[in-house]
């Protein structure tokens, strides 16, 4: 199925729920691998799923060539393809895409690739990336600190910085004036919204669930996982 031929309503709902799948499929490997919740069993069948699905966008469809490539190298600049279900997805991602477009498997597609946007879009990820980091460990030392009584004494300013970074609202916002620019439809900005909605919603989710399973085991044990975690410190 080309999703060019689909209407437009069509086409941007499959772009939405494919992007929202993506990102959430994504965070669900992220968070097996860097808390240990979910199930490693099926993070592994998740890896390959989400590189067929990504190949084959890319390959099929123009904007999101430049916005998912943007996505796996900025996340490779930052050094974050640190497990290999992680590294499985970017591989079968270009290898899908790749092969697609050197087959022609699919007819009147010519793989296109425009670098302006996806120049804009990769050092947007990268420091969304690192803005995240940086952003994680502040929050963790607020916790830490209020946990001992102390008040962090931070500015509303750098509150709200690390809020934007928590979010990853950079390349959220270069993905609209993308769209503003016209190198983009609008539908993108939904379909990359649905990405991070969903990437956001199992995060949330995951350290919920994290959270249940520490307060069911002993107190020993719960402080050493809260150490594993970073959110308690010697």
């Amino acid at each position: 199925m080309i999703i060019e031929n689909l209407t437009p309503f069509w086409k941007g709902l499959l772009l939405v729920l494919s992007y929202g799948f993506i990102g959430g499929g994504l965070k669900y490997i992220d968070q097996v691998y860097d808390i240990g919740v979910f199930s490693r069993k099926f993070a592994i069948i998740l890896s390959p799923i989400l590189g067929l699905l990504m190949g084959y966008l890319i390959a099929i469809d123009s904007s999101s060539t430049v916005i998912l490539i943007a996505i796996i190298i900025g996340v490779a600049i930052a050094g974050k393809l640190d497990n290999w279900p992680f590294r499985t997805v970017a591989l079968l991602s270009f290898g899908v895409a790749v092969f697609l477009s050197i087959t022609k498997i699919i007819p009147g597609y010519s793989f296109e690739l425009k670098l302006v946007p996806l120049f804009a879009l990769v050092l947007a990820g990268v420091i969304d990336e690192f803005g995240n980091d940086w952003a994680d460990k502040k929050v963790k030392m607020r916790l830490v600190a209020e946990a001992r009584g102390h008040k962090s004494g931070e500015r509303f300013s750098q509150r709200l910085l690390e809020e934007f970074f928590l979010k990853r609202f950079f390349m959220k916002i270069i993905v609209l004036f993308l769209c503003i620019l016209n190198y983009f439809s609008y539908v993108y900005f939904f379909a990359f919204f649905s990405f991070d909605i969903l990437y956001i919603l199992v995060e949330r989710y995951s350290f919920a669930k994290k959270s249940y399973n520490i307060s069911r085991i002993p107190m020993q044990t719960k402080n050493n996982n809260m150490r594993n975690t970073g959110l308690l410190t010697l």
